[in-house]
């Protein structure tokens, strides 16, 4: 049977972890036919555990993209769409890089749905969105309400903006529970094991994080410290830990070992952005059951709460951070209750299926010509 549409993944090699688990979902579980088209050099994102995206079609160019490849990412797009004799074609752009090797070969009357986040260069993506004609069909998917708040300050309307929270596999978290993790890490039980949370970015605030995690060090001599290496911020940790002498407290980790297994091999999980970031790793997190100290801003607040969930602390504060570690590790009977209000928490918001179901309301919306947002309720709100 024919399908009746087609929805094009076009993938750069900015993609964003978070991004890749989502993309992955969709298509080993959408309902959609998918084709990926992956635009420049190799993947830079891959790692946490995430595979490879394999591609219909790849188009690289030492030249900028804008002037050599926009009839070859046309022409490709085109191939696909005949491929499947498919009446109607979405564009799915993942990311700004794949949206600059786009934006000159796109026909106006191509819907698209654009995957944006904190760490974008959304002043960009909002001029750009608001330099397109009112009649074409462009919607700009973002994963936090901070996100959509970010957006609609820059002139985006918010029914331009559809919010789809991120997934959790909750299949890998409860494997990797039950699994002996702290021993494939080489961590021995008599160590109190601190993960800092990916993205390891300055704006993740990973540096500030460590400094905490050694100012606890300095109280409890049996802490360790977990970095998901690769990335330059990584580097500047490592060598952090060597210029204060703590090579044997700091461990850079391989991320290909995945993110639920170092979840849970840890005792606390640490993400101490000073401003609004991307925080796709928080609800695995949450899922995993972990002590949290995160700092309180906005896009952590809307989904985690001090007391509740989660132990809240100041941004860019690493010593308010180090005492919020130190009482979740102290009182261990409060933190294992805010685990579980985690846990069921994260349950009820991130679902593979809920995201899904989403994201293809979206595309259904775009094609019908209604905004991309109409009819998506932020899954937080869903009682």
């Amino acid at each position: 049977m024919k399908p009746k549409v087609i929805v094009v993944d076009l993938v750069s090699d900015d993609l964003a972890v978070g991004r890749s688990l989502s993309l992955a979902a969709l298509r080993q579980h959408g309902r959609v036919v998918r084709e990926t088209l992956i635009l420049g050099g190799e993947a830079s994102w891959l790692g946490m555990g995430v595979s490879p995206v394999s591609a219909t079609h790849r188009i690289t160019s030492r030249i900028a993209p804008r002037w050599i490849a926009a009839r070859r990412v046309q022409g490709a797009i085109d191939a696909a769409v005949a491929r499947h004799e498919a009446q109607s074609c979405v564009l799915h752009i993942w990311s700004p890089r794949a949206l600059a090797w786009a934006a000159p070969a796109v026909r106006p009357t191509t819907p698209m749905l654009i995957d944006v986040d904190l760490d974008d260069r959304l002043d960009r993506v909002a001029r750009w969105r608001r330099a397109l004609p009112s009649n074409v069909c462009v919607g700009l998917r973002v994963p936090t309400a901070a996100a959509q708040r970010a957006l609609g300050a820059q002139g985006v309307r918010v029914d331009d903006i559809p919010l789809i929270r991120g997934l959790v596999d909750y299949s890998a978290v409860n494997e990797a529970r039950h699994s002996d993790a702290r021993a494939r890490l080489g961590i021995t039980h008599d160590m109190t094991t601190i993960l800092i949370l990916p993205p390891i970015t300055p704006a993740a605030g990973s540096f500030g994080a460590l400094w905490a995690a050694l100012l606890l060090e300095k109280i409890r001599r049996d802490v360790r410290v977990l970095v998901p290496q690769g990335g330059p911020e990584s580097r500047r940790l490592a060598a952090l830990a060597r210029a204060t002498r703590h090579d044997a407290v700091v461990s850079l980790v391989d991320p290909a070992c995945g993110l639920p297994l170092l979840l849970a091999a840890c005792n606390l999980a640490l993400f101490t952005p000073p401003g609004d970031a991307p925080v796709w790793a928080l609800p695995w997190a949450m899922a995993a059951g972990v002590r949290i100290v995160a700092s309180a801003v906005p896009a952590v607040t809307e989904m985690l709460a001090h007391g509740h969930n989660a132990w809240l602390c100041r941004p860019a504060n690493p010593r308010d951070a180090c005492r919020r570690c130190l009482r979740a590790l102290e009182r261990t009977d409060e933190s294992r209750k805010l685990g579980e209000a985690a846990r069921s928490g994260a349950f009820r918001v991130f679902s593979r299926q809920r995201m899904i179901e989403q994201y293809e309301q979206a595309y259904a919306n775009l094609l019908a010509g209604r905004p991309a947002g109409a009819g998506v309720v932020d899954a937080a709100l869903v009682g």
